[in-house]
């Protein structure tokens, strides 16, 4: 019988993510978190927000059967991108630890038991490193490299990968990015703010790539541009906040 977090429940591991154009990215998702719930002591609850409005509401969705997890779709009228939609479910969910992680990443289902272990050791800002591949798109490399080096020079932070989706933080950290003010991204703010705590953990898996890169140079240039905005607007509150 699936287990149900009640509103005055709170679950052990809240896991974000947003839905796809292909439902069978998702679907894996969601199939592979309920498998390795089972080995994590206490609630796990997977909520889903419909950031690029593929549902008519939350009721709507259609999504797999589960045992072991909550299972929680989110839906709001607005289009306000992905890291909106991970930021709202993150506000929504109950956990002691909150994951965030893309449908096409559901080959590291299994790394998630491996997050899970580093927080209940004391780690409580994780960010993991998705593999170096060779195969992959050049503009993808490239915009890659470039995008480290940038963030390493403007935070000051060494990361490798700071475009990996797929991160943890406690409860009381995220907590502490609630009263940020508008335009600061709270991801960059904890990884900024929190450095000396911050754990980078190589996956054992990479994204699923089986369908057409999307990357264009004009898309990798915006991102930068957004990347470095997002970095000094941390880098200003953290001076005059």
């Amino acid at each position: 019988m699936p287990f149900v977090v009640s509103e005055a429940a709170s679950a052990a591991l809240s896991i974000i993510t947003t839905t796809d154009c292909r439902a069978d990215y998702l679907d894996r998702l969601v199939e592979g978190v309920d498998r390795i719930a089972a080995d994590i002591p206490g609630p796990v609850e997977l909520l889903v927000v419909d950031d690029r409005k593929l549902w008519a509401s939350a009721s709507s969705a259609r999504l797999p059967k589960v045992h072991h997890i909550a299972l929680v779709p989110l839906w709001y009228p607005q289009f306000r991108g992905q890291a909106a939609a991970l930021a709202y479910g993150a506000r929504r969910s109950k956990g002691a630890a909150i994951l965030t992680i893309d449908p096409d990443m559901y080959p590291c289902c299994p790394d998630i038991l491996r997050f899970w272990e580093q927080f209940s050791a004391g780690h409580s800002l994780i960010h993991g490193v998705r593999p170096v591949r060779p195969e992959a798109d050049r503009t993808r490399r490239w915009g890659s490299r470039v995008a480290n080096s940038l963030f390493r020079v403007l935070a000051g932070v060494h990361i490798r990968d700071i475009g990996s989706p797929m991160s943890l933080c406690s409860r009381g950290l995220f907590q502490r990015t609630q009263s940020l003010q508008k335009g600061v991204h709270p991801r960059l703010y904890l990884y900024i703010r929190y450095r000396s705590v911050l754990l980078q953990l190589p996956l054992s898996g990479a994204p699923d790539d089986s369908r057409a890169s999307t990357y264009t140079l004009t898309g990798l240039c915006r991102q930068m541009l957004l990347l470095v905005l997002g970095t000094l607007r941390v880098r200003l509150s953290l001076l005059f906040g």
